[in-house]
């Protein structure tokens, strides 16, 4: 029911890919990110940035996101049977 909020302070685009690749790579700390939970956060920025969530187009900053509670779906085998693992 919450939101992972992740915070790249100071991070130009070829640090972001910097760090990307380091985080394939198994190194993930860096002093500059910084992660909160939230229900509902606000997102602005100096100038207007793309806003993307699953994949989907959500306009520019500023923008307001909040947990719609209920509305992920789960399917899951009953209890007891048995699923076969598909390596790919």
């Amino acid at each position: 029911g919450l939101l992972d909020v992740v915070v790249f302070r100071g991070f130009s685009p070829w640090r972001l890919a910097l760090h990307l690749v380091g985080v394939l790579f198994g190194r993930r700390s860096d002093p500059r990110i910084r992660t909160y939970r939230a229900r509902d956060t606000r997102v602005e920025s100096r100038r207007p940035l793309s806003v993307r969530a699953d994949s989907h187009d959500l306009g520019t900053t500023p923008v307001e996101i909040q947990v719609a509670s209920r509305m992920l779906l789960v399917t899951a085998p009953r209890q007891g049977r048995r699923v076969a693992k598909v390596s790919g």
